[in-house]
């Protein structure tokens, strides 16, 4: 009698596949842009919708949920999905539930690959709750050729709103307006402007004091603001609503690259300097920091928190040139 490998013998005994059960991963994933959408995207309404699913079929068991929250679908780089993929190798489950094929992937080639190979070789049920796909039902992947043409959708789809966003920035900056996501630390959004943030004003102040008057080093500013339990940039954004993520709410360490950058931006003089990176997305997303002639650079928009003077002293001193190009080359090495 031929032996049965121990790898299907697992599988065999977790899923119990003669019974027809099976057991489920629910993914589920929003992006900064997708949070623009509205409510239907969120993490709880997805959660709500693959629960009340499995309520009503009873042959499947959730095992976990697997979130990836503020991460873009143009790529696989995502650690919810990659700690999914391994229990779903380790047969710890053989279904995958989603809302809707963009909430898995918005890349059609990459998405492909999973779903028309990987999956119908590991004999795994793919389910796409609003897209009414299961691989289970009649013709089962065979009967998947809107899959491919609903990916393509989806990857044209994201690089549209790319479209939009960054049209719209540039259009802001043109006119003066700030069109970032977020604030300069030190500052918070006022309607299309900058106002001083009475807070984290106050603790770029005390930065600058630091550096120019007291002598020290970026390395010991930081070991100061930790000892002072003064939250860095990520974990104070968390606090305000700002952030969602994990990595932004356990924030408490201060990177000598948010305080260099906070004495060497030029935002902090007043003037907005934007339109100066753009992103490539689709199939990975890189930075390119764009010639300098394409920059937009508006004067006195918005209050200083570091006079021109303070500043030429804090770049003379730290020897620097461009902090966005600098910021660009660390992420490529």
């Amino acid at each position: 009698m031929a032996r049965k490998s121990r790898k299907s013998q697992c599988f065999h005994e977790k899923t119990d596949r003669e019974t027809g059960r099976y057991t489920a991963c629910g993914y589920v994933r929003l992006s900064d842009k997708d949070g623009e959408e509205g409510e239907s995207n969120s993490i709880q309404w997805q959660k709500k919708m693959i629960l009340d699913y499995v309520r009503q079929h009873e042959e499947i068991t959730l095992w976990k949920f697997y979130v990836d929250d503020g991460k873009t679908g143009v790529n696989f780089q995502r650690r919810g999905f990659k700690q999914m993929m391994e229990d779903i190798r380790n047969r710890k489950a053989d279904c995958i539930i989603v809302k809707d094929l963009s909430r898995f992937a918005r890349n059609y080639l990459d998405a492909g690959i999973y779903l028309e190979k990987i999956f119908p070789l590991e004999n795994i049920r793919f389910i796409a709750i609003t897209d009414h796909f299961d691989s289970t039902e009649k013709g089962g992947w065979d009967a998947g050729y809107l899959i491919p043409l609903k990916n393509i959708l989806n990857e044209k789809y994201s690089a549209d709103i790319s479209l939009k966003i960054q049209t719209g920035k540039r259009l802001k900056a043109q006119k003066g307006e700030y069109g970032g996501s977020l604030p300069a630390y030190g500052y918070q959004k006022n309607g299309s402007g900058l106002e001083i943030d009475p807070y984290a004003g106050k603790i770029v102040r005390l930065i600058v004091w630091l550096f120019l008057e007291k002598g020290w080093n970026i390395s010991a500013i930081c070991r100061y603001l930790e000892a002072q339990n003064i939250r860095p940039p990520a974990g104070y954004f968390y606090d305000r609503g700002f952030l969602h993520t994990e990595k932004a709410k356990n924030a408490v360490r201060w990177s000598k690259t948010s305080v260099k950058r906070i004495l060497t931006s030029e935002v902090m003089t007043g003037n907005l300097v934007q339109h100066k990176i753009t992103s490539e997305t689709l199939r990975g997303k890189r930075q390119i920091l764009r010639p300098q002639e394409e920059w937009i650079v508006s004067k006195r928009t918005h209050p200083p928190l570091i006079s021109g003077e303070e500043h030429r002293k804090i770049c003379e001193i730290l020897a620097v040139g461009c902090p966005d190009e600098e910021r660009i080359k660390r992420r490529k090495d």
